[in-house]
């Protein structure tokens, strides 16, 4: 039987197929009769092995047969769909969905090219669906890793095309790019307002702007309007780009995904009373048909970024005649200029065209406006003349996580380390040196030295490096307790019968005298 495929060119010999789909072996379905080994045989035929009997065939390829030789998918088609596999398990291969589908992904990949390049015959699986706190409460739709290489797939024959149209709008989007982030959108914003008002020489006013509800308020209707002539428009682009895509196709799954109402076929995790202080407007599950989409999904943070593409084209158009400043990061709009009636100006129209356009609303409550010396705060930060500041909730969240840091590390001072133990001790470093490195970016000194001054047990289990990177001590890292316990393991005695005594020979042979004799250096 063809089992697992070793390298792409192998995928052309064909593959095994049958009413199972391959998605589970044959060997452990007890059903070996039910699959054949289909390798072309010419043109219009196959060959047809039975796993069960062993006979052997040909039949027909243009009939309603079941076994279909997957050597019809190009090898420049497959090679599309391991790109896509490969650039979704980028940064994700420790997590146990990828790690569970790159046990079978030679074997489903293919049937996942097949099912979508020739058989039109995907649909999306069930999606996970929990809360998260932190940084605020939100609800979290995560496709089936499957799904997820059918996005990535989509992506990247899109994203170049939606990087060159931020580009022409003067890169006034900071969401969602290579390069780009929350700190970026700061240094501009901050930049910008001292360019305008002349290092703050002249006076000048910042607004803030902010979509209600922006995730769960989409009309995929609208979206979709938009993606379908983009695409059709630059269809020899993705072409020329990939050769092997067919543009039906691409527009086909695209239509599926941006469609697909992950609400209706999801499995909930996590903590379920954490739903009850979720608003009923941030949740798919109340939302109106074909409204919403899901958060977490990367379709969701590229297309959401596309949509508002329209909107900085007008924005920035508005701006540049009356010479004002237009900084977008997802659905939270800076604006600055030297006259407070344009900032008014912009938000009344803004509000109108959003309305028509996109069939969004404008958060009624969330509208700051003030002179531009008095400072104005965005994507976390608080920009002021010359300098900025952290945002009070990352304060606060760092506050949390070294409180909590200091917690285990007295829980754990108190008897022997695990290695379970010493995992939650990295991920709860990682996620301080996280929050330091947000904090590095601004004026955080006395916020640092503050938290620091507050920790107790934390300094015999861990230290701080320069002040903004925290490092585990040797004696409680992973690597340190798996030698200790290897240790331990050679260090009893075995026993050997030898008349009327017992003879204990010591376990240090071979460990411990190999493990010296790699680290000793030879005297000259």
């Amino acid at each position: 039987m063809i089992a697992i495929m070793r390298n792409l060119d192998l995928y052309l010999n064909g593959r095994c197929t049958g009413p199972l789909g391959l998605v589970i072996s044959p060997i452990s379905a007890k059903a070996a009769s039910w699959f054949g080994s289909s390798s072309e045989y010419n043109n219009n035929n196959n060959w047809i092995v039975n796993f069960g009997s062993g006979n052997c065939n040909n039949t027909n390829k243009n009939n309603s047969n079941l076994a279909r030789g997957l050597v019809a998918l190009e090898q420049q088609v497959l090679e599309g769909w391991v790109e896509a596999f490969e650039d979704c398990c980028l940064h994700k291969k420790s997590s146990a969905h990828c790690t569970e589908y790159r046990l079978n992904a030679s074997v489903d990949i293919p049937i996942l090219a097949l099912q979508i390049e020739i058989l039109a015959a995907y649909k999306p699986g069930t999606s996970i669906c929990f809360i998260v706190s932190v940084p605020r409460i939100r609800e979290i739709f995560a496709a089936a890793f499957r799904d997820r290489i059918v996005q990535h797939w989509i992506c990247l024959r899109l994203r170049f095309l939606f990087e060159e149209r931020y580009i022409s709008h003067g890169n006034v989007t900071f969401n969602g790019r290579v390069g780009y982030g929350t700190i970026a959108a700061a240094n501009r914003a901050q930049q910008a307002i001292a360019d305008l008002t002349d290092c703050y020489k002249k006076d000048g006013w910042v607004a803030t702007i902010d979509i209600w509800s922006f995730f769960m308020t989409i009309d995929k209707n609208v979206l979709w309007s938009f993606l379908r002539s983009f695409i059709a428009h630059n269809a020899e682009r993705i072409r020329a780009e990939y050769p092997a895509t067919k543009i039906e196709t691409l527009l086909w799954v695209t239509e599926i995904v941006v469609m697909h109402a992950p609400q209706k076929d999801c499995e909930f995790r996590g903590n379920l009373s954490l739903r009850e202080r979720l608003d009923p407007w941030k949740s798919l599950l109340n939302a109106l048909e074909d409204i919403g989409m899901a958060i977490g999904n990367i379709t969701s943070q590229d297309l959401a970024n596309f949509l508002m593409s329209f909107i900085d084209e007008w924005a920035v158009g508005f701006c540049r005649e009356r010479g004002m400043i237009y900084i977008r990061f997802v659905d939270d709009i800076l604006t600055a200029g030297l006259s407070k009636e344009d900032l008014i100006q912009f938000r009344k129209e803004l509000c109108e065209y959003l309305s028509l356009t996109l069939h969004q609303k404008v958060h009624p409550d969330k509208f700051y406006i003030q002179p531009a010396r008095h400072g104005v705060k965005f994507v976390g930060r608080i920009i002021k003349p010359g300098r900025n500041y952290t945002g009070n909730r990352t304060v606060g969240n760092f506050h949390n996580a070294m409180h909590k840091l200091d917690k285990y590390c007295r829980k754990i001072i108190n008897g022997d380390v695990t290695v379970q133990q010493a995992l939650m001790l990295e991920h709860l470093v990682s996620s301080v040196n996280s929050l330091f490195g947000f904090l590095q970016h601004s004026a955080s000194r006395n916020i640092k030295l503050q938290a620091i001054g507050t920790l107790t047990a934390f300094w015999k289990v861990c230290y701080i490096v320069n002040c903004h990177i925290v490092r585990i001590r040797k004696k409680y890292k992973v690597q340190t307790i798996l030698i200790s316990q290897k240790d331990e393991e050679n260090s009893y005695y075995q026993a050997l019968d030898s008349g009327d005594f017992v003879q204990y020979l010591s376990a240090e042979e071979p460990y411990h005298q190999l493990r010296r004799r790699r680290t000793r250096r030879r005297k000259l």
